[in-house]
């Protein structure tokens, strides 16, 4: 976990957030609970965590499905 984990944060721009780390530490210590084991999943995962819901162009998120379902 700690080669994936570093592996995440040299690939962020620098300096990296502590609110980035965080992210990637919470989501490699759910993933690893998981049972991966693999450092690069590991990492590959951490950074899909990091990406932001966005649904328009705009950058407005997407609405939940159950708001899609709201008369």
């Amino acid at each position: 976990m700690s080669k994936a984990l570093e592996d995440a944060e040299a690939s962020l721009q620098q300096p990296a957030s502590d609110h980035q780390l965080r992210l990637i530490a919470a989501t490699l210590l759910k993933v690893a609970g998981d049972g991966e084991r693999d450092p690069i999943r590991l990492k590959a995962a951490a950074m899909s965590g990091l990406e932001p819901d966005v649904g328009d162009a705009d950058g407005t998120p997407s609405p939940t499905i159950d708001a899609e379902r709201s008369p």
